[in-house]
């Protein structure tokens, strides 16, 4: 494994996060923490969790993936042989799947892939993401907030009702809080025109 800035890595411990530069040492930045051209974590203790397990490689046109985040909520049995494919692998490889249960998808640990039930890519992302400058999003708890910058993968947002200048952070790519506990959960309602 070679590390070069721009690349999407996975860690061992499931996070995904981007190469973002190297330094004149040749080691590399990964959220804000340093590593080896090996992507070995270079913090006190070399913590095993916090090396990168892989690169996550871009699709090329010829095999690109198929939806897997079913908004349909189309049964494993039905889906193609491709999609299952697909789930299986991101399975085996730790990606992470999601079950439907009572009409809410939930984190699928070990899933059995029985016919009858829905499953999809937990990484699968919401139509509205990753978060971007200008657009009103909604967090967990019905707060509106306006995004004002994004950058690295990071996204600066704002309450938007109290025009509140201070701005908290959140993942721009998830929408998960890094400072509050509150995720953004999509979308504002009726937001425009508005800037």
């Amino acid at each position: 494994m070679e590390l070069k800035i721009g690349q999407e890595v996975k860690l061992n411990n499931g996070e995904v996060h981007e190469v973002r530069r190297e330094n004149i040492n040749g080691h590399f930045d990964i959220d804000g923490w340093w590593y080896t051209s090996e992507g070995i974590f270079l913090g006190e203790g070399k913590f095993y969790r916090l090396s990168v397990k892989r690169i996550i490689e871009e699709p090329d046109s010829k095999s690109e993936r198929p939806d897997l985040s079913n908004p349909d909520k189309v049964p494993f049995e039905d889906m193609t042989d491709e999609q299952q494919a697909f789930l299986l692998l991101a399975d085996h490889r730790g990606d992470g799947v999601k079950l439907l249960f009572n009409d809410e998808w939930i984190d699928c640990k070990n899933p059995s892939f029985i016919d009858g039930a829905a499953y999809r890519l937990k990484s699968a992302s919401p139509s509205w993401l990753p978060l971007e400058v200008g657009k009103v999003y909604v967090d967990e708890n019905g707060i509106e907030r306006r995004c004002v910058s994004v950058e690295g993968g990071v996204a600066w947002l704002v309450r938007k009702e109290i025009n509140d200048t201070a701005a908290y952070v959140w993942n721009a790519n998830t929408g998960e809080a890094k400072h509050l506990s509150s995720n953004i959960t999509g979308p504002a309602e009726n937001t425009e025109g508005e800037n």
